[in-house]
């Protein structure tokens, strides 16, 4: 039996014991496999002569997909991790670390369909994911990083051409129309010019859509990782001790009052906040 069949039956194991899952998943556990394996072999880079791979696999899938395969997340980020481990040192590959599996709901995926970003990120920010993702998946509070943990880090063209916003509004025409009432505050993606409206008196960002109330598909950005508070003297932008920070103008912040025009990087999505 070769590895991949190991890993599928591993899962299969594992479904035993839920049966309010067994035969209601959309995605094949052999294709999240596979998908993985190829992209991590594209992804590859020499390191010291070796031929090395990404340690950092995220996978984005949909909605509904995540409200089944949530269950089994422990379980299936440990069981995917030791497959791809195995498998590509058995092609002569290696991993710079130990392999980090993480999933990603994606709005715009239909039930059964899938993607893998595959990143190769700095030790002491993978550090800290492993904490951050271990203790999402076992519901503890999210570990709070160092300053000097903050680094904002690149990925390659082909992962960045995957990324796309999870929750866009309506038409960028319809948007330009609701922008010009009064009384308005919101954020603009300076890439896509989608916009994003604050409701006061709290409006949290992050990753994850079930977290927080906007959603970007930035896998460089914490699942929650930043809220706009409403306060007496305006809008705050406040860092939930996320991993890669919070930055307006610049500058690494943890609290800060907005004014109109201000400069906002969460991960490597740049905003503009605006006053109407």
């Amino acid at each position: 039996m070769g590895l991949l069949d190991n890993f599928e039956q591993h899962m299969a194991n594992i479904l035993e014991g839920k049966p309010n899952l067994s035969g209601g998943l959309a995605i094949s556990f052999k294709k999240l496999g596979k998908k993985a394996a190829s992209a991590l072999k594209k992804g590859q880079f020499d390191c010291n002569g070796d031929k090395c791979v990404p340690a950092l696999i995220t996978y984005l899938i949909s909605p509904k997909d995540n409200a089944l395969m949530a269950r089994v997340y422990p379980e299936l980020s440990e069981e995917l991790a030791n497959y791809l481990e195995q498998e590509l040192k058995s092609k002569g590959f290696e991993f710079s670390s130990k392999p980090l599996v993480r999933f990603v709901i994606d709005d715009s995926l239909k039930q059964g369909k899938f993607d893998v970003v595959v990143e190769e990120v700095p030790q002491v920010i993978m550090a800290h994911l492993r904490k951050e993702e271990d203790a999402f998946l076992h519901g503890r509070p999210l570990p709070k990083p160092a300053s000097s943990s903050r680094v904002n880090y690149e990925m390659d063209e082909e992962s960045s051409s995957n990324l796309s916003l999870s929750m866009p509004l309506a038409p960028l025409s319809e948007q330009l129309e609701t922008l010009t009432t009064l009384d308005q505050y919101y954020i603009i993606n300076k890439s896509t010019l989608e916009s994003y409206q604050l409701h006061k008196p709290l409006t949290t960002i992050g990753r994850d859509s079930s977290e927080s109330n906007i959603a970007i598909l930035d896998a460089n950005i914490s699942r929650k990782h930043a809220q706009f508070e409403y306060q007496e003297d305006g809008w705050h932008l406040i860092d939930l001790n996320s991993t890669n920070g919070t930055f307006v103008n610049g500058q690494d912040v943890s609290d800060r009052l907005l004014q109109s025009g201000d400069h906002i990087v969460l991960g490597i999505t740049e905003f503009e906040y605006r006053e109407d």
